[in-house]
């Protein structure tokens, strides 16, 4: 691992069964280091955005749950892209943005 820091992700991702160590620190977590040990990393645009390629039907239900839940302040479905967006989401924003299955 090029961050000795870093270790204790690798050890609970491979205590946990993990096959994907999700994070924006991607640079830490080189291929080289992961592919021994049957791991791999993605950016959480990534993550996010394949899983909804996955089950578009049960992301978008994640989400509907994620701004029915905000109530302080409450955010409409396009605020939450919007911040998705903000926070470094691109790609997933993009999915959720041309979605048939949420009312925007």
């Amino acid at each position: 691992m090029p961050d000795i820091d870093d270790r204790h992700v690798l050890a609970a991702a491979r205590w946990a069964g993990a096959q994907t160590i999700v994070t924006f620190n991607l640079k830490h977590f080189p291929q080289s280091a992961l592919a021994p040990v049957g791991l791999e990393a993605q950016s959480p645009d990534t993550f996010l955005s394949r899983m909804y390629d996955k089950e578009p039907d049960l992301c978008a239900q994640a989400m509907r749950d994620l701004v029915g839940s905000k109530h302080h302040p409450p955010r409409t479905m396009q605020e939450e892209i919007a911040h998705l967006q903000r926070i470094g989401l691109p790609l997933f924003a993009s999915r959720l943005t041309e979605s048939e299955q949420l009312e925007l």
